[in-house]
């Protein structure tokens, strides 16, 4: 795929699934931008919240990580979806319209970001 195509399509998906992540960046050979890209690659520091509890149970300080739940929503809206691999630190966007995948690397500690970038 083009360049152009490529950036188009990373940028409009990196919008669509901000909401989920508190950081998320466009990176591998459309940040580099290569002329022919093969795949996208997005880099994303989870979200987390609040662990939603029941009425009577006990409010423990617990967190739970709510990219992991709005992903699913987010996508439902696109062309996107989740493919095959759906780990909870890579995740492999597929898009049939477009006949390209995006790979969503998922950090889950801030000090990672430096090097979770870094490396792709």
């Amino acid at each position: 795929m083009q360049i152009a195509q490529a950036l188009f399509l990373a940028v409009h998906l990196e919008q669509q699934l901000a909401p989920a992540f508190e950081r998320l960046v466009v990176a591998g050979s459309v940040r580099r931008r290569k002329t022919n890209v093969k795949d996208i690659e997005l880099v994303g520091l989870a979200r987390y919240g609040p662990l939603q509890s029941g009425l009577f149970s006990d409010q423990e300080s617990r967190q739970e990580n709510l990219s992991e739940h709005q992903l699913p929503d987010l996508l439902a809206a696109s062309a996107w979806a989740i493919g095959d691999k759906n780990g909870p630190r890579y995740k492999q966007l597929v898009n049939p319209y477009h006949d390209i995948n995006c790979d969503l690397f998922i950090l889950h500690d801030p000090a990672e970001w430096g090097v979770g970038l870094t490396i792709r």
